[in-house]
């Protein structure tokens, strides 16, 4: 009788994670896709073009070819700044820096188009101005790292900061803004409950086991990218709930900073006669 109840609740435990499962997995994506095609000058497809992907924060490296009809995909990009290279023989080596990728974003850079030459010889470019979306259409807002420097929030609360966006309503918070112990309550966001939403940090959920609608993370505001909201509209694999989805990317540039801090304090610590000894 006891070993029935133990394999019963085995089995009603392993179906109820297999259910489950899929959900949490999807709502941890924060990654992109970049997408684009390439032609010679006539506008032909050129096929097994290499296509290289760098990113100019990390400097990881990416490489694929394009298939039939001139296009390329990379899957499963980190958001950051990318530049992309293309060669191939008998044209110019091209090259576009500055192509911003945020998270859940597609972004297609359009039709690149090789001039005809030695390869030795680069075609150089930098993206510039907002890209139209063409490869979704989803509904999103960014708030990008230079916002975050310049706006300022109540308690330096990220989630205080969704209130420069439309569509975003607050119920009753305090003045001061931030964390009571509790955590951080979520907004209602596009009309919706804020019971709905999903926070994800870096892609690991945010939101409070006993109170979806509070944020039980603490985040430093400084190691913050950036943030993105996904509104409505947007594509299955980032869907695992009814509402928005507020996905707040931590920043390479954190990093940087906190060892510029300690630089400026371990040279604090050894004193005015630093100098006399250069």
């Amino acid at each position: 009788m006891i070993k029935n109840k133990l394999y019963r609740r085995t089995f009603l435990s392993t179906i109820l994670c297999l259910f489950f499962a899929p959900a949490m997995a999807v709502g941890q994506t924060v990654t992109g896709m970049i997408s684009g095609a390439v032609t010679d000058a006539s506008g032909q497809v050129i096929q097994n073009a290499t296509i290289t992907l760098v990113s100019e924060t990390t400097g990881d490296r990416r490489t694929v070819t394009t298939n039939d009809t001139g296009g390329f995909v990379f899957a499963a990009a980190p958001p950051g700044i990318y530049t992309i290279t293309v060669d191939q023989r008998g044209f110019r080596k091209f090259e576009r820096k500055g192509n911003v990728l945020t998270a859940n974003e597609r972004l297609s850079i359009g039709n690149i188009a090789l001039v005809i030459g030695d390869l030795a010889e680069t075609v150089t470019t930098t993206a510039s101005g907002t890209p139209v979306q063409t490869e979704s259409a989803e509904h999103s807002a960014l708030i990008s790292s230079k916002q975050l420097e310049l706006i300022s929030t109540r308690g330096r609360d990220v989630i205080s900061l969704l209130r420069i966006l439309p569509g975003v309503s607050y119920q009753g918070q305090n003045e001061l803004g931030g964390s009571s112990g509790g955590g951080v309550q979520i907004p209602n966001i596009q009309g919706g409950r804020n019971t709905a939403s999903v926070i994800n940090v870096d892609g690991v959920r945010g939101n409070d086991m006993g109170g979806p609608d509070f944020l039980s993370s603490s985040i430093n505001f400084d190691a913050i990218g950036e943030v993105k909201v996904l509104l409505n509209g947007y594509q299955a694999e980032y869907a695992s709930n009814l509402g928005a989805g507020v996905n707040i990317i931590l920043g390479i540039s954190f990093t940087a900073r906190f060892t510029h801090l300690r630089t400026i304090e371990a040279l604090a610590l050894r004193g005015p006669h630093l100098s006399e000894h250069a």
